[in-house]
Parts: structure tokens; sequence; C-alpha cells
């Protein structure tokens, strides 16, 4: 990316400020307080636009958009940049007004128009984060050193590294889909799980309620058991008395019958004159006792205990027996249905086909978060030893060769070897620092704006350079063939410049 032409329209100090750029090395120059920190924000707010804070604290000096808010016409708040990308022509201009911010992506060179909330900007600028750019190729005054964010996006970088023989692979995407799907399955797992449950405790509800009532259909048969037994020995007893009443009443009647005969034998000539009327008379009483014994046997046999043909209005022992074997079949009944319960509950308490298949998958899952962990490891290894060398490689040109070997840890600390020992940079000079955290920036951007190279913009960021020190820096940015916009108040980068017989692009705010 080249950017060619900026147009301030109101922005801070500025309104209608023009000033093109050409590639290679733009020398904005202005005295302190003049605007460079201006343009330089102004640039930044273009691209990722600015936000307005909100609640307390939103009007102060932290707040960019209310410190660079247009002095006059403050509802007034925009500005274009123009910019070549690849083979095209592109203009981008943005109105910062909170009410009604607006942004517009147009390519010129076909009349096409872009849509930034697409990520049609983001595209065209590599698809770096505004963190990224704060960190790299955006150097405010005072920033030489790079801020904790840095740090999470090179350890995204680092989890996503893509060697020259890696296919496009992002292993940040791909863990944080396998996480969604795990929680999404650990979701459905514990779904099936509390629904089994659920029936769980629904069938355990039945079971306590059969069980209940079959302990009371038991209790009940053993109570009805007691009660036939009470009931058909109450009854035998009365069988028996009246047995015995009806044995009295039929020796009595039989002894009658027999003293009748006996009388009528004996005293039947007086009674009866005729032989034949005696006789007859003999006979009939012989009969009637004997009617009378064999009508006592056959009583006999049926009144016998437990006997079939034995029938009594008042006699309840069978209906205590029919109720007996009615309660007797619903326990029977009961007893099946605990069981199949009971089985029921079993089959529950295992594992269902749905939860073995959703155990399976997030087995597969862990494993596969495993193994992408390993690669991640290793391809963090081999980012690291890329941002380490290409730092390495930066500061080595910068220092003519004194320093030449960045240790990084994995905190991102670093180290410094002197030839001798690793030392800490903050036990360095400051102009060392400073060239140390310049060429890790620098080191940054090639590796994490790879498909776009972005201008370098840099806001008076030099002053703890000497000559030296800032001739081999000035050297270094003209060789890498990169658009470069140093905002300074100083005049010693263009005497520099010019004495390197560097062609250098000048303009006076």
């Amino acid at each position: 990316m080249k950017i060619t032409k900026i147009q301030v329209k109101n922005f801070g100090k500025f309104h209608n400020k023009t000033m093109e750029l050409k590639s290679g090395i733009n020398l904005v120059y202005g005295d302190n307080e003049s605007g460079k920190t201006t343009l330089h924000t102004f640039l930044k707010g273009i691209f990722f636009g600015i936000r307005k804070l909100r609640g307390r604290g939103s009007g102060s000096k932290t707040d960019t958009y209310g410190h660079y808010e247009p002095w006059e016409n403050a509802s007034y708040y925009a500005g274009t940049v123009w910019f070549a990308c690849g083979e095209k022509e592109f203009r981008l201009e943005r109105d910062f007004n909170r009410l009604s911010p607006k942004a517009e992506l147009v390519c010129e060179t076909d009349g096409e128009c872009l849509s930034i909330q697409e990520g049609d900007l983001s595209m065209l600028m590599g698809n770096i984060s505004e963190v990224v750019y704060d960190n790299t190729i955006s150097i405010g005054q005072l920033k030489s050193q790079t801020e904790g964010g840095l740090v999470t996006e090179l350890r995204n970088y680092m989890a996503n590294y893509q060697g020259s023989n890696d296919c496009d692979l992002n292993l940040i995407a791909a863990r944080n889909y396998l996480v969604e799907k795990r929680k999404a399955q650990e979701a459905q797992l514990a779904q099936e799980e509390e629904r089994k449950e659920q029936l769980k405790r629904e069938i355990h509800s039945k079971i306590d309620y059969i069980i209940e009532e079959t302990e009371n259909l038991r209790q009940n048969i053993k109570e009805q058991e007691s009660e036939y037994e009470r009931v058909w020995r109450l009854e035998k007893r009365k069988r028996y008395v009246k047995k015995q009443n009806v044995q009295n009443r039929r020796w009595a009647v039989s002894r009658i019958a027999a003293i009748a005969v006996a009388l009528l034998t004996c005293f039947g000539d007086f009674i009866v004159q005729s032989r034949i009327e005696r006789t007859v008379m003999t006979v009939a009483a012989i009969l009637i006792v004997a009617a009378i014994l064999f009508w006592g046997r056959d009583k006999k046999r049926m009144d016998r205990p437990g006997g079939e043909s034995y029938t009594d209005e008042n006699d309840n022992s069978e209906k205590i027996r029919w109720n007996i074997d009615s309660l007797k079949k619903s326990l029977r009944e009961k007893e099946i249905l605990l069981e199949n319960y009971q089985q029921e509950y079993r089959d529950y308490s295992e594992d269902s086909p749905l939860m073995a298949k959703l155990q399976t998958e997030q087995e597969a899952i862990t494993l596969a978060m495993n193994t992408m962990k390993e690669i991640s490891t290793n391809m963090q290894e081999r980012a690291g030893q890329e941002i380490q060398l290409r730092t390495s490689r930066i500061l080595q040109e910068l220092t003519e060769g004194k320093y030449g070997k960045i240790q990084i840890d994995a905190d991102f600390q670093m180290s410094l070897d002197t030839g001798e020992h690793y030392v800490n940079i903050e036990q360095l000079s400051r102009g060392t620092i400073e060239q140390i955290y310049f060429s890790l920036r620098m080191a940054v951007s090639e590796i994490l704006c790879k498909e776009e190279p972005l201008p370098i913009l840099l806001d008076d960021v030099f002053a703890m350079y000497d000559d030296r020190r800032l001739g081999q820096v000035l050297k270094w940015l003209a060789n890498q063939k990169r658009q470069v916009v140093l905002f300074t108040c100083h005049h010693r980068e263009e005497d520099l410049l010019d004495k390197m017989g560097i062609q250098v692009n000048k303009i006076h705010i």
C-alpha cells in the first residue's frame, strides 16, 4: 500500500489541509505544536475510525475523539485519503461525527464502491488489527516500546504460524471451532443426562409407590387370612353346635319312636284288635325309626367341617376367601409391574446410545485439541525463531554489526547477547533500547503484514538517537523499498538524508 494524498477537511486545528505523498521517504517537517501528531492521528482515524468514549472520562484528554474535535464547526469532522494498492487506486472518506459517522471506500480505477463493514478495507490492509498497526508500522511520540496488546497478537500469530511448507492452516479458528463444538456437546450431554435423571426419578417414584402398594397388599392378605381363619373356626363351631342340636332332636325323636314301637308291640293287643292292623302299625313304627336314623346319617355327612355341601346365609368365610384370591391376583400383577419398572430403571442407569456417541465424540475432540496443542507448540517455536531471527538481523544492520542476537522468551521478554553473556535490555543504554524495540517493531511488521506491506508512520521517534544511530536507521528505512512518513521537528533527519544522497519528499506544515 502507498498513500498518495491526504486531505484533512476538518480535524483538530486543520481545515482543508492537503498534502501529497510519494514512494520512499516522506519527511513532514513542522515546529512543535504545528500539528504533526494531529496528522499522525488523522491517518489512523481514517483507516480504523475514531470512537467517542462514553461515561466518565469521555471528555478527558485520553478521549481521542474529544481531543481532536475540530476547533471550528465541530459538527463537520471529516477527511479523505487516497492510496494505491496493487494495481488500483482507492479513495477513502470518513466522517467522524459521533451522531452520524460515515465511511466510504471507492476504487477509482474501476468506479466500484466497496464495503468497509464487510471487510474490504481490512483486506486491502492485509487484515491487520488496530493493535498491530499501533505496535508495528505506526509509532507515536515517546512510544518506541511496544504495548501489551502486541503480545496477544504475536501469540495468535505464533499459534497460526505458516511456514513455507504449510497450507492454509488456522489453528486458532480450528481450536475455537472445537471449543464451541465441545461446549455444544457438553450442553447436549448435560441435557441428555438431565433427561435420564428425570426419567429415573419418575420411575423411582413409581417403584416406591408400587412397593408401598405391594406391602399394603401383603399386609391386607395377611389380615384377611387371619380373619378367614377366625371366621372359619367360628363357623365351624356354629356348625358343630347346630349339628349337636340336630342330633339331640333326632335321637329324642328316635327314642320316642322306639318307645312308641315298644309300647305298640307290647300293648298293641289292647289298642288294635286285628292282627293285621297291629302288624301294619308295627311296621310303620319301625320305618319311622329307620327313616329318622337314615336322615341323621346323611345330615352328619353334609355337616362335616369343610364339606362343600354345607350352606348358610350367614357364612362369610367364602367371601373372605374370594377376597383373598382377588388380593393375591392383584399382588402378582403389581410384582410383575415392579419387575418391569426395576428393569427399566437399570436400563436408564446405563449409558444411552446417544450419550455413548456424545462421549465418544468428546474424546475425539479432546484428542484433536491435544494434537493441535502439540502442533501449535511446534509452530510457536518456529514462529518465535523467525521473529527472533528477523529482529536480530535488523538490529545487526542498525548497530553496524555490534549487536546481532536477540533472545525472546515465552513471555516476550528480551535479552541481548553482548558476545560474552546475555543481559536484560533494561540494563542497556536508552539509545540501544530504542534500537532494539524499533528492530522488533519492524520485524513483526514484516511478519504480520506479509500480505500487504504498509507505509511506516513515525512521529518524532528518534529523539534519543545520536547522529550515528539516526543515520543507520534512515539508511535502513531507505533500503526497505517501503513508503515511510517521518514527522519531525528537527532538521537533522533532512540533513543526514541529503548527506547520504537519499531522495526524499519534503513537506512543511
